[in-house]
């Protein structure tokens, strides 16, 4: 983990998260878990697939002190973390929390 960043919809940051460094075996992985998902009748994904960990959702957050925060810790690195196996899952936003 390297970094961190925010995603943005219509000019306003929703979330901050942290950046996963791509590799070959993750990029191999991710590939797998698209193919899979697309056998099974699902549509491909339309967005860039950019790894990350979610650390908040944002809401009414000022901008002003977001940047600041990303700027302070831009150069944040993590030593690599073994993942022996991991639970694919999907959270869908609703107005009040995700699901």
């Amino acid at each position: 983990m390297a970094g961190v960043g925010t995603f943005t919809k219509g000019g306003r940051s929703r979330a901050l998260w942290v950046v996963v460094e791509r590799n070959p075996q993750f990029d191999h992985l991710q590939n797998k878990i698209e193919t899979a998902l697309q056998r099974c009748g699902l549509e491909p994904a339309l967005r860039r697939f950019q790894p990350h960990v979610t650390l908040a959702r944002l809401d009414n957050v000022p901008e002003g002190r977001l940047v600041s925060y990303v700027k302070a810790h831009n150069l944040f690195r993590a030593e690599p973390v073994p993942v022996p196996h991991f639970t694919l899952f999907r959270s869908r936003l609703g107005k009040e929390a995700s699901v």
